[in-house]
C-alpha cells in the first residue's frame, strides 16, 4: 500500500538518525496539512521562540529588530531587496514573520524548536539551529547599508542578544 494521498512517501515513513553515536532514535516526520496543500513554513516566528525564551523575546520585542519593517518607506516595504533584510518573508506579507526575528540569525526553527530537541545541543544543531556568527549579521549590516554608526559585531550581539549565545559570540576571524 502506498503513502497517504496527502503525504509524501518520506513523510509517511520513520527516518532513522544516527550521528557519530551521539544521538540515535527515531524521528517521525509528520505533515499535519489536509489534502495536497503547501507544507507549512519552515519559520515559526518569534512568538513561538518566546514561549521558552521569555527574556530574549522581551528584549527583541522592545528592540529595533522587531520593528525593522516599520523603518521602511512604503516603496522600500514593497521592494524584495529591502525586505530581504527586514523580514523573514521578503516575497510575501506575513505579519507574524515581519521584522528581524530570532530565526533570521538562528535559522528556520520548525525542525529544531521542539523542547526535546532544544535540550540536546548536538541534535538541535543537526536539525538547523545556527550559532550567532558575524557573517550572519554582515549579510544585512554591510558598510553600504544605511546606519547611524558602523556595525561592530561584538557590541551588537551584547546589545541585541540576552541569552547564552551572546556570551559565547566571538568577533569575526581575520584568517581566510
Amino acid at each position: 500500500m502506498g503513502p497517504h494521498p496527502g503525504r509524501s512517501l518520506l513523510a509517511s515513513r520513520a527516518v532513522r538518525w544516527s550521528a557519530a553515536g551521539l544521538c540515535s532514535g527515531v524521528l517521525v516526520l509528520v505533515y499535519a496539512g489536509v489534502g495536497r496543500g503547501a507544507p507549512p513554513s519552515e519559520y515559526l516566528g518569534a512568538e513561538a521562540c518566546g514561549v521558552c525564551h521569555a527574556a530574549a523575546f522581551e528584549a527583541w520585542s522592545n528592540g529595533p529588530h522587531a520593528r525593522a519593517m516599520d523603518s521602511l518607506t512604503p516603496s522600500q516595504g514593497a521592494d524584495p531587496m529591502c525586505r530581504s533584510c527586514h523580514t523573514l518573508t521578503p516575497d510575501r506579507d506575513e505579519p507574524a514573520l515581519a521584522g528581524v526575528q530570532c530565526e533570521a540569525c538562528h535559522g528556520a526553527g520548525r525542525k529544531y524548536a521542539p523542547e526535546n530537541v532544544m535540550r540536546d545541543p548536538v541534535l538541535a544543531k543537526l536539525l538547523g539551529l545556527e550559532p550567532i556568527q558575524a557573517s550572519t549579521c554582515l549579510a544585512c549590516h554591510r558598510p553600504e547599508s544605511p546606519s547611524v554608526e558602523a556595525f561592530d559585531f561584538v557590541t551588537a550581539v551584547q546589545r541585541v542578544c540576552v541569552n547564552r549565545g551572546a556570551r559565547r559570540a566571538q568577533p569575526p576571524s581575520n584568517s581566510p
